[in-house]
């Protein structure tokens, strides 16, 4: 008794990424709304963040905040989405953040003083 072996009618899934190489861009997500009158809490959850990547990543962050809506975005500037922030919402930089020096580029220290001083002065706000 002989046992034959059938070919898989199964073809392969070809969908709109077949041939290019895997790599995610997710768009960051708002770490949170600000409010211009009370800026504290919204500015102690910034800098935790910002702590947070420079321990994991031992590199600086971007801080972006949409002038309309208020919310305020984190990025790393070691995610790929980064650069593609900087340029198309260029608008929305508030700064680079970091703790260390990083040759050629303006750095500003994360504190609470400076960053609800820049805060307030992207968003148009008198302080």
């Amino acid at each position: 008794m002989a046992s034959t072996v059938e070919a898989s009618t199964r073809r392969a899934t070809v969908g709109r990424t077949a041939g290019v190489p895997f790599r995610q861009s997710h768009n960051p997500v708002p770490l949170c709304e600000l409010d211009p009158f009370d800026l504290a809490p919204s500015i102690r959850g910034v800098i935790a963040q910002m702590a947070a990547i420079e321990k994991a990543r031992n590199c600086g962050a971007y801080l972006f905040v949409d002038p309309k809506t208020g919310k305020a975005y984190v990025v790393s500037e070691e995610r790929s989405v980064a650069q593609v922030w900087v340029r198309d919402r260029f608008t929305w930089l508030v700064g680079f953040y970091s703790t260390r020096k990083v040759p050629g580029l303006p750095v500003l220290k994360p504190t609470p003083e400076g960053l609800r001083e820049d805060i307030l002065d992207h968003l148009g706000v008198p302080a």
